[in-house]
């Protein structure tokens, strides 16, 4: 069930805790599955200034139930943006293991290499925050589907 609600990517703008993701375009037909490709419109917040843009993702792990794995591409330089879900048994329930992994690489803009520079100051508290939430909204997700 819960490897289900993560896998339905309509509603990751509802349990992304960022509040960063506003809506989710499927680009593949389909169920969701290993090559699926959606888009996402997203608004970031970084030193006080907002930029929308929209990602397109690629779902590079798909191994239900247990793991979901995509790669988002925002339409600015990066070496790579990747999350991960891993889900596993545990006692009447399911434990799920949240992970992103963003490597800006070397960009040569200058306003990417101070992002890069100071990205833990500028955004490690917000990732952590949203990723704490995510899985909040997670269980509370799963919690209503079993009512």
């Amino acid at each position: 069930m819960v490897f289900d609600i993560l896998n339905d990517v309509a509603g990751h703008n509802e349990l992304a805790g960022s509040g960063e993701v506003l809506t989710i375009r499927q680009k593949t037909d389909g169920p969701i599955g290993l090559g699926s490709i959606w888009e996402a419109d997203e608004r970031l917040v970084i030193g006080g200034e907002a930029m929308e843009f929209t990602a397109t993702s690629v779902v590079v792990s798909h191994d239900a139930p247990n793991t979901i794995s995509w790669i988002p591409s925002p339409p600015f330089p990066t070496k790579r943006i990747q999350w991960r879900y891993h889900l596993s048994p545990e006692g009447a329930g399911t434990k799920v293991v949240q992970e992103v992994e963003v490597d800006l690489g070397e960009p040569e803009d200058s306003m990417l290499q101070a992002l890069k520079a100071n990205y833990v100051s500028m955004r490690g508290n917000d990732v952590a925050a949203g990723l704490e939430k995510t899985l909040t909204n997670l269980k509370q997700a799963a919690e209503r589907r079993v009512q």
